[in-house]
């Protein structure tokens, strides 16, 4: 059971810490989508502390909506605030410039699922940290695995007491752990 993972919008590095010590990682695409979870919520780190960037989503379905129907709504230019965003939260980072060409397209594509969003996002940075990726699990799945999946996508499961790096903010903010891996890849590059 523990080789099932949520889809997740750039998640903590722990998660694909955890992906990487798991050859038979799959990603699950049956389950439920549940709403104020790390499937559409990434944490940065900006100028001002912590920034909270989410993707907005329809539930065709309601609450049954699988993560592989959640549609992504753009009633709000929400593409150019997360790029923008972003952008000011690293582009002085040390690595920013190496990895910007390979993950800004996914703002400038117009995703209808949310899952194929989250495929392509995941699937750019398991490249970059030189990670294998996981299959996708497409069968219908138990309700006790719905559970574990829902706890692996909340926004504290993947907290990583692990030691600190160089943060641009930090001397404003301090040190903040558990941020999206954005924050490890524009500061650390793809050593992990």
């Amino acid at each position: 059971m523990e080789s099932f993972f949520p889809l997740l919008y750039f998640g903590p590095a722990a998660y694909y810490r955890e992906i990487a010590r798991r050859p038979d990682a799959q990603w699950v695409v049956q389950e439920r989508y549940a709403k104020q979870t790390l499937r559409n919520r990434c944490s940065i780190y900006g100028a001002n502390g912590k920034i909270q960037l989410s993707i907005p989503v329809v539930r065709p379905h309601g609450k049954l909506t699988p993560v592989d129907e959640a549609l992504i709504s753009y009633e709000e230019s929400w593409r150019q605030i997360h790029w923008r965003s972003i952008k000011s939260a690293y582009g002085r980072a040390p690595y920013f410039e190496y990895f910007e060409d390979k993950i800004a397209p996914l703002y400038d594509t117009k995703y209808e699922l949310l899952m194929d969003f989250l495929i392509d996002a995941n699937k750019i940075v398991l490249e970059i940290l030189k990670i294998n990726e996981p299959t996708i699990y497409s069968d219908i799945i138990a309700v006790s695995l719905q559970k574990q999946l829902d706890v692996k996508s909340a926004p504290d499961f993947y907290y990583d007491e692990q030691k600190k790096y160089y943060q641009i903010f930090e001397e404003r903010h301090g040190f903040i752990p558990n941020l999206s891996v954005l924050d490890w890849v524009f500061h650390c590059g793809n050593r992990f």
